[in-house]
């Protein structure tokens, strides 16, 4: 058996990604982001809101200067939140990058079916921009292996989003 069918029968091979917008368990980051868009509505909405994560922070070397006349929102959320193996899930907030998942998942003999060769690029920058920096014949693009998504409406509610729920 050569090294390369060795690997293949090894490694596992993670269904889906989760990405979730939740807190601490007291639920405070959620509270602080639901906050921060119903304080936008009650100011009347006049302007668009926008992420109000630093230019440093991102992959665009694009300088957004939007976001010095838009509402900007702080999400600070950077941490994978779970591995289940038994359910094939990765449970992982919007900041976290393509290099946090692989190093991850690799250190426990697994990977994801669509792996952007980037490590910087987001979860949510994926999702959001349609991650057609890489895409699986049988998978299809990255978002097609997203299982579940926890979103913040314009009025500040929350809402899941899954195959059978809010879909």
């Amino acid at each position: 058996m050569g090294a390369g069918e060795q690997n293949r029968q090894s490694a596992h091979c993670v269904q889906g990604i989760c990405g979730y917008l939740e807190g601490d368990e007291e639920g405070e980051e959620g509270e602080v982001r639901s906050t921060q868009v119903r304080e936008w509505k009650e100011q009347g909405s006049k302007t668009f809101m926008c992420t109000g994560r630093p230019g440093w922070l991102t992959v665009s070397l694009r300088v957004g200067k939007y976001k010095k006349t838009h509402k900007n929102i702080m999400i600070n959320l950077m941490d994978i939140l779970e591995v289940d193996t038994k359910k094939q899930i990765v449970r992982v907030e919007p900041l976290v990058t393509m290099g946090q998942v692989t190093a991850l998942l690799t250190s426990i003999g697994w990977t994801l079916p669509v792996l952007p060769e980037l490590d910087d690029l987001t979860v949510g920058g994926l999702i959001m921009g349609t991650g057609i920096e890489s895409s699986s014949h049988k998978y299809g693009l990255f978002q097609h292996i997203c299982t579940a998504y926890e979103l913040v409406l314009a009025d500040g509610s929350f809402v899941r989003c899954t195959p059978s729920e809010n879909s």
